[in-house]
């Protein structure tokens, strides 16, 4: 069923979306997919490693990605997707093909990269592409990520040789994994001085991750970023 926001965007049309077309796609591991967007309404944006699109799907749904570039001058930019279960992203990143158009709003401000000093970044599966473009933007500053997964070969296929220090904590579902986050962040925390620390991905672990922090008295993170909840869809 359409989304009210999808059949909004639907509605307007030109006025807010940009028009693409697939120019290429790639399997990255099992369930996260690669896929370059050019055309001209992608020239003259203006991007932040961290933005956000918002695209419309052929269903009528709207989902959110972040870009893991953007060549303004080209027209180009490349999504990382995630696509491990059956919902309307993914029945849509697993029927792309090369040619087909795509339609989107963006890029609009989702959450940024620090201007200076090295960053801890705290996520999961869906955090695979801002971690990706925090490390192509990071110009020599040292990036962290420590991560909960259900899908640890897929997450380091997905993260790739330019996110080199990746620690991986496997999700279990009565959620006894989380103090184990929190040592993980503890120890990234205190390997440089002037760190500052970026929460992302799934809604409850952030909120729980916060706590644990906020109990060891530790830094308190610059900036969460909720890219899902347990028990909702369609999370911006």
């Amino acid at each position: 069923m359409a989304s009210g926001k999808g059949i909004l965007l639907g509605a307007l049309g030109g006025l807010l979306l940009r028009d693409a077309t697939v120019r290429a796609i790639r399997d990255v591991a099992s369930s996260f997919r690669g896929v370059e967007l050019v055309g001209p309404g992608l020239r003259g944006a203006t991007f932040h490693p961290g933005d956000k699109l918002q695209v419309l799907l052929p269903s009528r749904d709207v989902r959110t990605f972040t870009p893991l570039r953007w060549d303004a001058e080209a027209g180009a930019t490349e999504l990382l997707v995630y696509h491990h279960a059956a919902s309307p992203a993914g029945e849509w990143i697993r029927g792309l093909a090369v040619g087909d158009p795509c339609r989107f709003v963006g890029p609009q401000r989702s959450i940024r990269l620090p201007e200076a000093g090295p960053v801890v970044l705290f996520g999961d599966e869906t955090s695979a592409a801002v971690a990706r473009a925090f490390a192509a933007a990071a110009n020599g500053r040292a990036l962290a990520c420590v991560f909960e997964t259900s899908a640890e070969e897929d997450l380091r296929s997905a993260l790739g040789a330019e996110v080199s220090r990746a620690i991986l904590v496997r999700r279990r579902a009565d959620e006894e994994h989380l103090p184990e986050l929190v040592d993980q962040l503890q120890a990234e925390l205190a390997r440089q001085p002037g760190v500052s620390l970026v929460l992302t991905g799934r809604a409850q672990a952030i909120q729980k991750v916060r706590a644990g922090l906020k109990a060891r008295a530790l830094p308190r993170p610059i900036a969460t970023k909720a890219y899902w909840s347990l028990g909702k869809v369609g999370l911006d």
